[in-house]
């Protein structure tokens, strides 16, 4: 497997303490699928502020000493600049297309089925299998949600975005060709049993992965 170049917003500053945020993205480089050279006129570029990369609502930028030189948070005025990268803002150029079933992978990422009691690490990636960027368009601060259902069930157990307030935001995250956009939460206590892990990235309408039997015991 080909190194990975994680790029990711390190702290969530509505925290006083500066806790690692538990809705926080990450962009997985991996090689492009297809070789492209795409140039964008500048011209088309909304001269937009990036937004941070995390759902509390406040915005700060990502440290490019911690994501690299190579990968970088740029405002739409540059996208012609570096040819992989995460960037989010109200809107995209028509040039962008907008992500669809057909151009995207989502999937869970468990190393193992098998758990102990306790905080369950959870995480979910959106790929964009597409030869050229895709756009990912959400409503509201809201990126992901998961769920857990005891197997035999309908009803979940548990629920991330349960109880949780997501301000009204139209943004969009523009994905390059052969990347992917990872996001992590917590399911805090997680009981023993046989669980049906959900999740889904809620761009465009929502992606869902395919769902997930894990075993807590």
């Amino acid at each position: 497997m080909p190194p990975r170049t994680i790029l990711r917003a390190p702290y969530s500053l509505g925290s006083p303490t500066l806790k690692p945020s538990l809705n926080t993205p990450r962009l997985l480089a991996r090689p492009a699928r297809h070789a492209e050279d795409e140039q964008l006129s500048s011209s088309m570029a909304l001269p937009l502020r990036p937004r941070r990369l995390t759902d509390d609502g406040t915005h700060h930028p990502l440290r490019e000493a911690i994501c690299g030189p190579s990968l970088v948070l740029l405002a739409l005025s540059s996208l012609s600049q570096t040819p992989k990268r995460l960037e989010e803002t109200a809107s995209l150029p028509l040039a962008v297309v907008a992500a669809t079933p057909a151009c995207i992978h989502v999937r869970l990422c468990f190393e193992t089925l098998q758990f102990a009691p306790g905080t369950l690490e959870l995480a979910i990636e959106i790929e964009n299998c597409a030869s050229h960027p895709l756009a990912l368009s959400f409503g509201s601060g809201q990126s992901f949600d998961f769920s857990a259902t005891r197997q035999g069930e309908t009803t979940p157990f548990w629920r991330w975005a349960s109880g949780r307030r997501f301000p009204p935001q139209l943004r969009a995250i523009r994905l390059d060709s052969g990347c992917a956009l990872r996001f992590e939460a917590q399911w805090p206590d997680a009981p023993v049993g046989s669980w049906t892990i959900e999740g889904k990235v809620t761009a465009n309408g929502g992606f869902a992965a395919e769902k997930m039997d894990i075993e807590i015991a």
